[in-house]
């Protein structure tokens, strides 16, 4: 039991003005809200709304200046920090450069949406290759992508999975009802 005999309600509003949390305040004796009340609770709940949106749009921000927008990869310059970061801490790491091979053909007769459409996908299947191996994929721009390793020392392991990478890229793409084979190098 809280033991409150009153209480009150303000809601915390988001960026579209839909209610994300509330404001409760409990009061030991029971009374009426009255003007001053009301008023401190509109005041701190505007004041919660606008911190949390603010938060919120920082987040974004953040997000949006360290990730592709297209494939929601990590971007070069996040990327090449975490090869940085792995390089200062001396950790070992392996790093796989990738550029696909015949991306402009599919850009120039098929369009950019459709080379967008790839893009997305090969970013997938680096994502879903790496994934069990603890790698993360980065683009650092048009079709070429950084693939980092950490904790990976041995060549052949490193070799196994440069090879699961390119077998992944070469499966076909399907656009507009027709398969499209890539590779990379």
């Amino acid at each position: 039991k809280v033991g409150a005999k009153a209480a009150f309600l303000a809601p915390i509003m988001d960026e579209e003005q839909r209610v994300m949390s509330v404001l409760l305040f409990l009061s030991p004796v029971g009374h009426r809200a009255d003007t001053f009340l009301t008023q401190v609770a509109d005041s701190l709940s505007r004041t919660l709304s606008l911190y949390l949106q603010r938060k919120a749009a920082e987040k974004r921000l953040t997000h949006a200046s360290l990730h592709d927008a297209l494939t929601q990869l990590p971007n070069r310059v996040y990327i090449t920090h975490q090869l940085d970061e792995k390089l200062k801490a001396q950790a070992p790491a392996a790093v796989l450069y990738v550029d696909l091979d015949r991306y402009k053909l599919i850009n120039d007769t098929l369009g950019y949406a459709a080379g967008d459409k790839v893009l997305i996908e090969v970013s997938r299947r680096f994502l879903d290759t790496l994934r069990p191996h603890g790698g993360n994929a980065g683009r650092m721009g048009g079709d070429e992508f950084l693939l980092l390793l950490p904790d990976i020392t041995d060549r052949d392991r490193v070799e196994a999975i440069a090879r699961e990478v390119l077998a992944a890229i070469e499966k076909p793409f399907i656009l507009n009802n027709r398969a499209y084979f890539l590779s990379a190098s």
